[in-house]
């Protein structure tokens, strides 16, 4: 009987075992993505989203007025379609507000996040937070990446405008030669051309980690308790 009993047990946790891994597996392995779109004459774009060695593959595509969504499972090609009928908002009942006790409500709120960010723990987890999140960043940040395009606005000022923002933008993050833009200062309305392709991946697993991270720390646990309360 006890032996009975203990087989039972070797296989339950022989498939626990074996569950533990194909969850590691699937974590693990990296979605891939790419995109290519250009704005100029008509606006085209492809996006394909890849998992489990392209087992699995979404595919969105856009050209002038049309688009088309579809997921393809091993082979098997299954078209999607998101959109969902309109309610006719004037037949939907309407609740009446009381203006003075929204107000009220809002004061009560803004009231509590003042108080919540005097908090040891808030101030902790709005710090690992901002790292957390930058992780998060580093990991969805593409492998290839390259944009170029011209903008330019009836007003060279905007133009101007535009230029210096991207300056700062692609200073910032370093990406000046990933990312090319130029200014068209003699255009007599707006002007858009842009090319863009971009391709990485990202796996589960990295991308939750930052958040597993964040959670381990205990000022995080308690600003949490903090908050459901």
């Amino acid at each position: 009987m006890i032996w009975a009993v203990l087989w039972v047990l070797m296989w339950i946790l022989v498939g626990l075992f074996a569950l533990f891994l194909l969850f590691l597996v699937l974590t693990i392995i990296p979605i891939k993505y790419e995109a290519t779109v250009a704005v100029g004459d008509g606006t085209h774009a492809l996006v394909r989203v890849s998992y489990l060695f392209r087992l699995i593959v979404f595919v969105y595509e856009y050209s002038g007025n049309t688009d088309e969504m579809y997921v393809r499972i091993a082979g098997f090609r299954k078209g999607l379609n998101f959109d969902t009928p309109k309610k006719d908002e004037s037949k939907l009942p309407r609740e009446k507000v009381d203006a003075k006790g929204a107000k009220l409500n809002l004061g009560e709120i803004i009231k509590d996040i003042g108080q919540a960010l005097t908090s040891a723990h808030v101030k902790t987890t709005i710090r690992l937070g901002t790292t957390a999140l930058k992780k998060m960043l580093k990991v969805l940040i593409p492998k290839k990446l390259d944009v170029s395009g011209v903008v330019g606005f009836a007003d060279p000022a905007h133009t101007g405008w535009f230029i210096g923002f991207y300056e700062a933008v692609v200073g910032l993050f370093n990406i000046r030669q990933q990312v090319r833009f130029a200014g068209d200062f003699e255009a007599s309305a707006t002007v858009v051309r842009v090319d863009a392709f971009v391709q990485g991946s990202v796996s589960v697993a990295r991308l939750a980690w930052p958040l597993i991270w964040l959670v381990l720390h205990r000022p995080v646990r308690f600003a949490i308790r903090d908050f459901l309360k």
